[in-house]
């Protein structure tokens, strides 16, 4: 007679292999960068060269970073976080990238967790997160050790969503403060993300429907619902006293640090071309990552039809979202999303000399993907076979997007190989010419 075993099953809940499928893809990416070397464009003067960081946590350093304005930005965060790696691994590249991976690896994880808190959806809230995790355009914010403040200032923001999402449920001054504080967090490490209470706007109107949720009657006896659409903008007043003022800082330190572009070398109209064109190549970048570089030169006077066909395209795609508001509401906050995050470093002031950057999409392009996750279901939902198209199409953009990436991070490998790229797809590209020389 054999006695009855009890079998054990242990159910995994679906968001958990989400999580583990996400980190194990970030570390096909990365893993690499354990073995790079330091790079001799910014890294010196943010680690190896500067004196205060390569003292670790002191108290003296600690005071710096809180005062000093440096390389035209004021972000002690972001200073603290490379004394802390200095404090810990000493003047070890690979850990310092391994810091790196580590805090983006944990942005993909946040990004996910916010979206299906947010959603619902599981599936396509991850599918968002593995194209966060591993698109080329997010290289240079991880593998650049310089662009560590990329990395923080996201990492804040994606906590200060979260906790609005928790305001959101249940209200009070608590969580509303624990937002603020995150945010104020986040600009310390970069202002970036100024743009938050727009976007926590975008956010009430799709997908935690405020805009018609929750609103009361007895709020207005003329119009109820616009008193409440008006509440949800004056909630945000203290976060828009704290972008403002983060702007106040920022426009002094790169002014004083001379990185802003003046007005005779960039013009208004070449700076306002710039940007529309811009807009588009980071369009086109994201479809087809192509011929990445560390820097991008000002191209100058662009050519007319050009200009001309970038602003058509981008009124085409507003006015589509604004046409489909109500019956794909994830159209209008995804295109928003990218066009808002980007305004503070799309050129309208000009900050530095290039044109364009791959760090500037961190942000930015998860407005674009959210449209991708929502989209590619919409267009196939009367397709016979759809989730196995989801599911080739999910696999096929994975795989792909992991080998372009995985190549676009051995260019970082060293300075050599990172202007020897630069030089091999741009044109004039003095930058690279004048590193690849000091190298």
């Amino acid at each position: 007679m054999i006695p009855n075993q009890n079998k054990i099953v242990v159910n995994v809940r679906p968001e958990v292999w989400i999580c583990i499928f996400l980190v194990l893809v970030t570390l096909a990416v990365y893993f690499q960068v354990g073995k790079f070397d330091f790079t001799n464009y910014d890294t010196a003067e943010y680690v190896y060269e500067n004196g205060y960081v390569k003292d670790g946590l002191t108290a003296e350093s600690i005071r710096w970073a809180f005062s000093a304005i440096h390389r035209s930005n004021w972000h002690p965060l972001t200073w603290l976080s490379h004394m802390l790696d200095v404090q810990l691994f000493g003047l070890n590249p690979g850990a310092h990238h391994w810091t790196s991976v580590v805090f983006h690896m944990t942005n993909t994880l946040l990004l996910f967790m916010v979206l299906r808190l947010m959603t619902g959806n599981i599936w396509r809230s991850g599918f968002v997160a593995a194209l966060f995790a591993i698109h080329p355009l997010h290289v240079q914010s991880v593998a650049w050790i310089a662009e560590r403040k990329d990395l923080l200032s996201t990492f804040f923001g994606l906590l200060a969503i979260w906790r609005y999402i928790r305001y959101v449920r249940l209200p009070s001054i608590g969580r509303f403060m624990a937002v603020l504080l995150f945010f104020i967090l986040s600009l310390m490490a970069k202002p970036m993300m100024v743009t938050l209470p727009f976007v926590l706007l975008l956010l009430d109107y799709w997908p935690l429907d405020r805009f018609r949720f929750g609103f009361k009657p007895e709020v207005s006896h003329h119009s109820p619902r616009s008193a409440f659409k008006a509440a949800l903008i004056l909630e945000k007043i203290p976060l828009l006293v704290v972008s403002a003022v983060s702007c106040i800082i920022t426009v002094y330190a790169q002014q004083t640090g001379g990185a802003v572009g003046s007005s005779v070398a960039y013009p208004f109209y070449v700076r306002m071309a710039n940007a529309l064109v811009s807009y588009v190549s980071y369009i086109g970048q994201m479809i087809w990552p192509a011929n990445l570089a560390v820097f991008y030169p000002y191209p100058g006077v662009l050519p007319g039809g050009r200009i001309i066909v970038a602003g058509i395209l981008l009124a085409g795609i507003t006015c589509l979202a604004i046409k489909f508001v109500k019956s794909k509401p994830w159209l209008i906050v995804g295109w928003f999303w990218f066009l808002g995050t980007l305004v503070p470093v799309i050129g309208l002031v000009q900050v530095g000399s290039q044109a364009m950057a791959d760090r500037y999409t961190y942000v930015p392009l998860i407005g674009l993907f959210i449209i991708l996750a929502w989209g590619f279901p919409d267009l196939l939902k009367r397709f016979r076979y759809q989730k196995v198209g989801l599911v080739v199409i999910t696999t096929f953009v994975t795989i792909t997007l992991t080998i372009v990436s995985w190549g676009q991070v051995k260019t970082w490998q060293s300075s050599v190989t990172l202007f020897e790229r630069a030089l091999a797809v741009t044109k004039n590209n003095y930058v690279a010419h004048n590193n690849l020389g000091h190298y």
